[in-house]
């Protein structure tokens, strides 16, 4: 099914635009003619033997994005299903209108750096509710022009487990256990941290941490830690610096008056070893807000 302004989706969603597209599918805005509000449509597709994982990806994605959505500063999924075609899925959510990416380039440091708080803030509630993103990136950090924040995209989220017991309750279980392979390397690479590239599957909140890290070294010096786009490039970077054969990027050596505190802290968010990390978003925001110029 091609996905056009005025076709309807699922006999609910009439699309009313685009508002971007990606290479599994695209959001559009829609309106729920049930109760006659504007969502966020999102529709995607996977065919041949990767539709039942990719199904069962996208159903979590819709019951951990339900789950935080009770919470202010998350977006909340509303709906989500299959398509006649039996090969496209969508995902209905709540607008945020007019929003675009966290913004860590603009303004004095102050107003970034407070930017950055409030996403780790987000970050350090859906850690506390039991969940880890796993891709997190100012894309996914949705700021309204009242400057309000919306953590969303939870594609590759998971839900935590506790003294052996899964950390959602029976609603909101993953549907069928851990759909991310052992081994497999998912996310966006800038903002992965080591352990991502080698099994996404082992990622706990520390790597929420390592990409909040790239995040913070962007804020105090309008670059990234390790420079280049691929997954192959950043991670021998990585490796380089986890063996001892390059020193590990801090944002004191391209911005020398940067404030030691907001030195040390982002490099121990962007530790490549996880055991030197912060443990998760709680103790990032706690760091944060002490080192605050």
């Amino acid at each position: 099914m091609r996905i056009e302004a005025g076709a309807v989706v699922a006999g609910r969603y009439e699309v009313e635009r685009e508002l971007g597209r990606g290479g599994m599918g695209a959001v559009f805005v829609a309106r729920d003619r049930k109760f006659g509000t504007r969502v966020a449509l999102k529709v995607a597709a996977a065919s041949g033997a990767a539709h039942e994982e990719f199904r069962a990806r996208f159903e979590r994605e819709a019951r951990l994005g339900h789950r935080l959505g009770r919470t202010r500063g998350f977006v909340r999924a509303l709906d989500w299903g299959e398509l006649d075609d039996g090969v496209q899925l969508y995902l209905a959510m709540d607008l945020v209108s007019d929003a675009r990416p966290l913004d860590l380039a603009s303004g004095d440091l102050a107003a970034r750096l407070g930017r950055l708080l409030e996403a780790a803030e987000l970050v350090a509630e859906a850690h506390r509710q039991g969940i880890v993103h796993r891709d997190l990136k100012p894309a996914n950090f949705l700021q309204t022009a009242a400057g309000e924040l919306h953590l969303t995209d939870f594609g590759l989220a998971k839900a935590l487990a506790h003294d052996g017991a899964d950390a959602t309750a029976p609603d909101d279980a993953e549907p069928t256990g851990a759909l991310t392979r052992s081994g497999a390397g998912m996310g966006t690479p800038a903002y992965m941290a080591p352990e991502q590239f080698d099994d996404v599957a082992s990622a706990d909140p520390r790597a929420d941490v390592y990409a909040l890290g790239v995040m913070l070294f962007e804020a105090l010096t309008g670059e990234r830690p390790y420079p280049g786009a691929d997954f192959r490039s950043i991670y021998m970077r990585q490796l380089a610096v986890l063996e001892g054969r390059s020193p590990a990027p801090r944002p004191r050596d391209r911005r020398p008056d940067t404030a030691p505190a907001l030195d040390d802290l982002c490099a121990r968010a962007l530790a490549v070893d996880r055991a030197v990390r912060l443990a998760d978003g709680a103790a990032f925001a706690t760091a944060l807000r002490a080192a605050l110029p």
